[in-house]
Order: C-alpha cells, then sequence, then structure tokens
C-alpha cells in the first residue's frame, strides 16, 4: 500500500506568492494522499466556494490531479502505518491554521507552536513521524524552527536541510 505526499506549486494568491518568494521555492502547499483517495491536510475550502471557511485540517475526496501543478513522493506502508495517520488525523481535525506559528518560525526563526494549531507542512511532517514514515532521529523535525514545503519535500527525499 501506498501513501504520497503531494506539494503544490500553485500559487492561488497572496499567501501563495509570499511562501514562494519567503522559502525560495516553488513549492507553496502540502498534503497527504491516503491509499483510499482521500487527501488530508490543512485547507481552506474548495476554490470555487464564495465563502470559504477558514482554513483547518480536514479530509477532501479527489479523483485526480494535474501533474503540472503538483509534485509527489510516494511511500510504501502498511496497515498500521495508514491507522496512525488516521489516528493522528482524528485527533487534530477541525483545528485551524497557526498563524502565530507560522510567521514566529519562518520570519523570526522562533519554534512557537501553538497546541491545537497548525500550517500544512508541520502537519504533515508530524504525520509521517507518529505514523513512523519518517524517523524522527534522521529528520530531527522536534529541532526545526520552521518546516516549509521545500523543507519537507527535501526530508520526504532523504536530504538533510540547514
Amino acid at each position: 500500500m501506498k501513501i504520497v505526499v503531494a506539494f503544490s506549486k500553485i500559487k492561488y494568491g497572496f499567501f501563495d506568492r509570499v511562501i514562494s518568494w519567503w522559502t525560495g521555492s516553488i513549492y507553496t502547499h502540502v498534503e497527504l494522499i491516503m491509499p483510499c483517495g482521500n487527501w488530508l491536510g490543512v485547507r481552506q475550502g474548495h476554490p470555487w466556494m464564495k465563502r470559504k471557511p477558514r482554513r483547518r485540517i480536514m479530509a477532501v475526496a479527489h479523483d485526480s490531479f494535474n501533474d503540472r501543478q503538483w509534485d509527489t513522493i510516494e511511500f510504501d506502508v502498511d496497515d498500521d502505518q495508514i491507522k496512525d495517520i488516521w489516528d493522528f488525523f482524528k485527533k487534530t481535525q477541525g483545528a485551524r491554521y497557526d498563524w502565530i506559528g507560522v510567521i514566529f518560525s519562518h520570519i523570526f526563526n522562533m519554534r512557537i507552536k501553538s497546541e491545537n494549531k497548525w500550517y500544512c507542512s508541520e502537519w504533515v511532517a508530524h504525520a509521517l513521524e507518529k505514523a513512523r514514515v519518517l524517523d524522527w532521529r534522521e529528520t530531527l523535525i522536534f529541532q526545526m524552527s520552521s518546516i516549509s514545503p521545500a523543507r519537507l519535500y527535501k526530508i520526504c527525499l532523504g536530504e538533510q536541510n540547514d
């Protein structure tokens, strides 16, 4: 069985352009694609919604995606790892976006973590570690002040990032 970590290159608006510029990367967002087809992560509703809900952790069913807009990395997983990811999702489902954490972590290089708030790459990194897809002893995510989509991409490839 496989899970996919999907890295978005889409720049929907101002915030995505700022992320891309600030991190010096093409990646603006990251989500997990589960074997059942659900995408898990921090999102702000659907692009077609007139009044978008606040960014929250949620699962959304997708049929397909545009290869030019997403880069993906696949991991082989077993049933226990899938269960661990779903357990982590259930514990964090509905949590809000961590604006304070993302600003202080990425701009001021201070690790500020709100207990019940997440930003996309932080949530995916923790989900992968909780399921033992990534080994915390090798990734050292717990020591990082910030985890951008670009940094997570390198971690998933097995490249260490400074």
